[in-house]
């Protein structure tokens, strides 16, 4: 009986062994069961998540796309791309909302994309592509008479004339010296007329001047003025319009970088200097513009109410629309795309306006100058800065038009269009008259990309992309 006892409690504490190691088997099991269930459903939230994510970048971008279609539409109709919004829905939760703006001669689209909980914002700028009439290397939309060459001076491609013809110098004075003269068609028509949307850009301009009526179109007022002299954070700002009650001036011993989408309204001037990177970042300032130093300014989008400066070993790129002189001097490099604007206007008898590239600055551009059409011709002092001066040591690469006078020296690459060509030569001005200039067409990339200011149907092409956080 004692053997059998023995034996019965033995088997007793094995089985209470193997049922506690079986509920402790059971426990991890279920442990890492609901371990792996929720890893589960976590992951599917993220490829929800994520898919919706990409959705929602997707609908941006279709945003873009769309605004592409209007402006196309509306250049077909010869309408002024006008400031627009509008919401577009894909279905499966996607959606867009979308403003177009046009004021800085380049368009420029706002888009977020949603999808589900997830947003996600793009900022694009469009330019268009190449036209027709700037397929020549020159053309002189008022000519009346000649075109001469003098000294070292050669046209490739072709040139467009209203009469006469193209023509070696004989004057003792100046005499052609050149290889070829002028190696391309000349056309004969009095159709020269550029087809510069003159009424699109006056409409920006206004429309920037608005903004000066007070700060009610501005999303943040800073009721001084902003010196940046340290790295600066403006997260706050971005996808916003922020007022300035005051100047900016940025300047610093520490190299650092500043990006936007932002625009900053400022009542007196801008200054942007030594070891300043800017990115992305448009300006509308009411008095002058100056970017020197070795400022590095990159896709930024400036209109100006006061004379703009980019000079020293700047570098730039984006467009300056400036309703005063613009000087473009030293070393300043103007890099692609980029489109440079001034327009002359009458101020107490006086015409003001004008463009200056001097010294040993590269320009690699849109240059427009518009002179105001209520000024009277005699108005003009021969000395006075009221046309594109365009100087022999400048490295010019890009299209020139002058909706008035154009003064040429030195080499161009790409097409070149004015009402009449000066040349100031010891106290004398001659009219149509190239002096050591040399023009060349072929150089000019097909795909060069001009700002949004032509009056006929273009084909919109996206210069920059860009995500931001809002």
């Amino acid at each position: 009986m004692t053997f059998f006892r023995r034996l019965s409690k033995k088997l007793s504490c094995s089985q209470g062994y193997i049922v506690f190691t079986s509920l402790i088997v059971v426990l991890v099991i279920v442990t890492l069961f609901g371990i792996a269930l929720q890893f589960i459903v976590l992951k599917s939230k993220y490829n929800s998540d994520r898919l919706a994510s990409l959705k929602a970048y997707y609908s941006a971008e279709s945003g873009v796309e769309i605004a592409k279609k209007i402006i196309s539409d509306n250049s077909k109709k010869r309408k002024i791309i006008a400031d627009t919004s509008f919401l577009h829905f894909f279905g499966d939760g996607a959606s867009c909302s979308t403003s177009i703006s046009n004021m800085f001669g380049y368009i420029h689209v706002s888009s977020l994309g949603r999808c589900l909980k997830q947003n996600r914002n793009v900022y694009a700028v469009l330019g268009q592509t190449l036209l027709p009439e700037h397929s020549s290397a020159l053309t002189l939309m008022d000519s009346i008479g000649d075109l001469i060459l003098a000294g070292n001076s050669d046209i490739t491609g072709d040139v467009l004339l209203g009469e006469g013809c193209v023509r070696k110098s004989v004057i003792s004075e100046m005499p052609f010296i050149g290889d070829k003269g002028h190696n391309g068609k000349q056309i004969n028509s009095r159709d020269n007329k550029s087809s510069v949307f003159v009424e699109q850009i006056d409409t920006g301009m206004a429309r920037c001047r608005d903004y000066f009526s007070g700060f009610k179109k501005a999303q943040i007022l800073i009721p001084h003025s902003i010196f940046i002299e340290k790295q600066a954070d403006i997260s706050k700002y971005r996808g916003k319009t922020v007022y300035v009650e005051g100047s900016i001036e940025a300047i610093t011993n520490d190299s650092f970088d500043i990006s936007g989408p932002v625009t900053f309204i400022i009542e007196r001037q801008l200054l942007v200097g030594q070891n300043i990177k800017l990115r992305g970042i448009n300006f509308i300032v009411n008095g002058s513009v100056t970017i020197k130093g070795d400022a590095l300014v990159e896709e930024c989008y400036i209109t100006s109410f006061g004379v703009s400066r980019i000079t020293d070993d700047a570098k730039f790129s984006g467009s300056i629309i400036s309703s005063d002189t613009l000087i473009i001097d030293k070393r300043a490099h103007i890099n692609h795309p980029s489109f440079l604007f001034s327009v002359g206007k009458v101020d107490n008898g006086i015409l003001k306006g004008g463009v200056l590239i001097t010294d040993s600055a590269r320009v690699f551009a849109t240059v427009l100058y518009k002179r105001d059409l209520s000024d009277n011709q005699n108005t003009i002092a021969k000395k006075s800065l009221n046309r594109v001066v365009v100087n022999s040591v400048v490295d010019f690469k890009g299209v020139v038009i002058s909706c008035g006078s154009l003064e040429l020296a030195g080499r161009i690459i790409g097409h070149v269009s004015a009402n009449e060509l000066l040349l100031s030569k010891d106290e004398t001005v001659y009219k149509n008259m190239l002096f050591n200039t040399k023009i060349d067409r072929s150089g000019l990339a097909k795909n060069y990309v001009l700002p949004m200011i032509f009056n006929k149907e273009c084909n919109p092409q996206v210069i920059s992309l860009r995500e931001y956080e809002q």
